[in-house]
């Protein structure tokens, strides 16, 4: 396995190490429930165990996984910043326009043209907004 993998799978459990430690900042729920540092938390878990699956694995080289990441390096910390922006930008502007703001991105990233991007984002907001503070009851 080239050295390029283990440096990938370092970086996606390194990722996940750091969602793991930023999600035990959101507040606990009363009573027990699970509160909104749950789905982040079991996200920076897998995160990790599939960084650790490609450090470890011994995966034959194939040249097209090769050049898969060529000239994507600047989409690639474009995504990571804005994942890890979210908390801040949260603090401040709120969920529903940080979770916008963040969809936009992410859809533009995957070349969605401006419409679809913002209807992606708008939509993607409203439905984790609903589903997680009107019918879970979770803080957002």
């Amino acid at each position: 396995m080239a050295i390029q993998h283990k440096i990938y799978g370092g970086a996606i459990a390194a990722v996940g190490l750091l969602t793991v430690v930023m999600s035990r900042s959101f507040p606990d729920l009363p009573e027990g429930y699970p509160g909104p540092g749950l789905f982040p938390l079991i996200i920076g878990g897998l995160l990790i165990i599939a960084g650790l699956v490609i450090v470890f694995s011994k995966m034959p080289q194939d040249e097209r996984m090769k050049d898969a990441f060529t000239g994507q390096w600047g989409k690639i910390f474009i995504l990571l910043a804005a994942i890890l922006l979210f908390p801040l930008l949260h603090r401040y502007a709120g969920f529903i326009p940080t979770m916008i703001i963040i969809g936009f991105v992410v859809a533009t990233l995957l070349r969605l043209t401006f419409i679809k991007a913002a209807l992606v984002a708008g939509g993607s907001a409203l439905v984790v907004y609903l589903l997680f503070s009107q019918l879970l009851h979770v803080p957002l």
